[in-house]
């Protein structure tokens, strides 16, 4: 019977969190830059100040999107690397990435 290894499990654990907490930051992120859009638009002359808040709006979310983006892609790549690894067998080695 194969030994299960209880970093194997947390890590498995811990990167679905992961991605979870990346997919809830970005939606968080873009909520946010759209609240403060329509708020900046609600107060102030629309001529005056929408098209410049909404062009920086519009920067900060193109931002945090690509920054998510990266993130997501390492967290992918560590997730294939972590895969790649769990089909090893080990057999006297402990294998554990978490800190």
């Amino acid at each position: 019977m194969e030994r299960v290894n209880p970093a194997n499990f947390l890590w498995s654990q811990r990167c679905f969190f992961q991605w979870w907490a990346l997919f809830i930051a970005g939606g968080l992120v873009v909520l946010v830059a759209i609240l403060r859009t329509l708020w900046i638009e609600r107060e102030v002359n629309i001529e005056a100040y929408f098209f410049p808040n909404f062009l920086w709006s519009l920067r900060v979310v193109t931002s945090f999107l690509v920054g998510y983006q990266v993130l997501a892609t390492i967290a992918k790549r560590l997730s294939d690397l972590r895969s790649r690894a769990d089909k090893l067998k080990w057999t006297d080695v402990e294998f554990n990435l978490l800190p």
